[in-house]
């Protein structure tokens, strides 16, 4: 599955450990791209 640039995308997940977490690629280049976010469970 593909995801268009901007695309918005919703998942249901049980997060089980609080703080704040990088979702994000391993290359480094799609990072500076702005391809990084971060997770925040509280």
């Amino acid at each position: 599955m593909w995801f268009k640039p901007g695309e918005r995308v919703s998942a249901l997940i049980t997060a089980d450990a609080e703080g704040s977490w990088a979702f994000h690629c391993h290359l480094l280049y799609h990072m500076d791209a702005g391809m990084f976010r971060v997770v925040k469970v509280a």
